[in-house]
């Protein structure tokens, strides 16, 4: 009822703004311009009471997850890992990406797996965000790998672009940036990644995490189901908006010009082929049939990171994209500041009744409800510790490291709570003496602990995921879990992280002249 409405009043709005130009009497503007005025203020009035109730998908918690996590921690591993499984694939692959590019250890080498699977006749569907993948694919040569012709199965690919996202009244950058594979779904051998991961070489330079994720009981339901939900209505949303490309005659002389990837060429050395084997024969058994691993606090990477979860667990999604197929939301995105996140506000509950909080984010550029979150939390005396990237860190994204000047407010407000908080920035002269990850220097995990409550996806809980990212985050109510994640950020936060004080943030925060701020005004929805 509510939702009919708004778009009764909607198409009033419109219906009187079109009426503007066909209506020569002038006797008639003043008349139209109250009606104007007064169904502007009844949809604003809508606006305010549906809001909250219409802008993200909370799955209902399922009281037993059911679910195998197995920790990836290393870039080309994990990309080793998804070829494998995806040559081995007997069904079908659904995946999505914020960035797709055609760099060889990235995204040429799924591509190429992706490719295989359709010519061995799998049914596969893929999305990416095109506005994202500028960057490594300007012309778009992607889509050329899947959709053609001659393949046995050719793929259905949604490039999420500019065309599609003009005409519903999206900006160029609302984007999506879910990131999910789904092999052979609806099979006993189903898996699905999650994470933070992007098919594109900046995640190779990543300190990150991605996911694996399995049934423990097969045929009881777990986290994947909700997950695989999730993807279908996504998949709906994003083929509405922006149409599958269509399949075409592609010549072999535009494959043949991007060589195949090796698994040996993304193995590199003898820790990354020993961790890949270990985890390569683990997902290839049935989880009944291999002992639990113990995760270690004082793991230095080389374990196989296994968590087997029967704690609660649940699906939220960001899905404000979904929102435009209904009449009804398309004047919610002109309110977008004022959007809120069903991310945002379970974390920010589960922060502020936490005695012990670890947050990593990229950019600690915070949503409110987060930002109440840790205030109360800190004046509640909860320990508080922060993960994010320095400014030098951000100077491998950005020119300057501005982003870094986005972020310090928020990090000057809670240290100056002088509460149990620490802040740790990234260090590149730590990671560069580690063997492991000299090759390193972004932080682009995300994750948030609060006492027993894991929160992990593609989520980077800041306030460009609230406003423009369409994103998948799984909220873990698990003990075990949240210890060992907790464990896992305290290791790299002693590893390779400094912490940032309250005088350093005073000092970095002069730094932030007007030409910076200029610059952060015109880029901000990007960060």
């Amino acid at each position: 009822m509510k939702h009919t409405i708004i778009r009764s009043i909607q198409s009033l709005v419109d219906s009187l703004r079109d009426s503007q130009y066909n209506c020569p009497v002038a006797v008639n503007s003043m008349k139209q311009f109250k009606l104007g005025i007064i169904a502007t203020a009844l949809l604003m009035f809508c606006h305010i009471g549906l809001c909250q109730q219409t802008q993200a998908k909370e799955y209902p918690w399922l009281d037993n997850a059911n679910t195998q996590i197995i920790w990836v921690t290393d870039p080309l591993v994990d990309y080793a890992l998804r070829v494998a499984a995806i040559n081995r694939a007997e069904h079908s692959i659904d995946s999505v990406t914020y960035l797709q590019d055609l760099s060889p250890q990235a995204g040429l080498a799924l591509l190429w797996a992706f490719r295989d699977a359709q010519d061995r006749g799998l049914k596969g569907r893929y999305i990416y965000d095109r506005t994202a993948s500028l960057n490594g694919d300007i012309w778009n040569r992607s889509r050329n790998f899947l959709r053609d012709r001659s393949l046995q199965s050719p793929a259905q690919v949604v490039c999420f672009g500019f065309n599609g996202k003009s005409n519903w009244g999206l900006q160029w950058t609302d984007m999506v940036h879910e990131k999910i594979l789904i092999i052979d779904q609806g099979t006993p051998n189903e898996m699905i990644w999650i994470g933070g991961r992007n098919n594109a070489r900046t995640s190779q330079k990543d300190l990150d995490l991605a996911y694996i994720l399995r049934p423990i009981i097969p045929g009881q339901p777990y986290i994947g189901d909700q997950i695989k939900d999730s993807f279908e209505n996504l998949w709906a949303t994003t083929s509405a908006i922006s149409p599958p490309s269509k399949i075409k005659n592609i010549s072999n002389s535009k494959i043949a010009k991007y060589p195949r990837t090796e698994l040996s060429e993304l193995l590199i050395d003898s820790f990354r082929k020993d961790v890949f084997h270990r985890i390569d024969a683990l997902i290839q058994k049935p989880v009944s049939r291999t002992p639990p691993r113990q995760v270690r606090a004082k793991t230095d990477g080389q374990d196989v990171l296994e968590t087997r979860i029967f704690g609660r667990a649940r699906v939220i999604r960001n899905n404000f994209l979904d929102l435009l197929l209904d009449g009804y939301a398309r004047p919610l995105i002109e309110f977008k500041k004022n959007l809120p996140s069903d991310i945002a506000r379970a974390a920010g509950e589960a922060i502020g009744q936490a005695q012990k909080v670890t947050f990593a984010s990229m950019s600690i550029r915070l949503p409110k409800s987060i930002s109440t979150g840790l205030m109360n939390a800190l004046k509640g005396g909860a320990t508080v510790d922060v993960l994010t990237n320095s400014r030098d860190a951000h100077s491998h994204v950005v020119v300057g490291g501005i982003p870094f000047d986005l972020g310090l407010k928020d990090m000057r407000r809670l240290l100056d709570t002088r509460g149990k908080i620490s802040i740790y920035l990234l260090n590149e002269d730590r990671l560069g003496h580690d063997q492991r990850t000299k090759n390193f220097h972004f932080q682009h995990l995300k994750a948030i602990v609060a006492d027993d409550h894991v929160f992990v996806g593609s989520d980077n809980f800041n306030e460009t995921s609230r406003t423009n990212n369409d994103e998948l985050v799984v909220q873990f109510e698990d003990a075990q879990f949240a210890d060992q994640m907790r464990a896992y950020l305290s290791l790299q936060a002693n590893k390779y992280y400094e912490p940032l004080t309250a005088e350093q943030a005073v000092h970095e925060a002069s730094k932030n002249n007007l030409l910076k701020r200029i610059l952060n005004r015109i880029l901000l929805p990007l960060y």
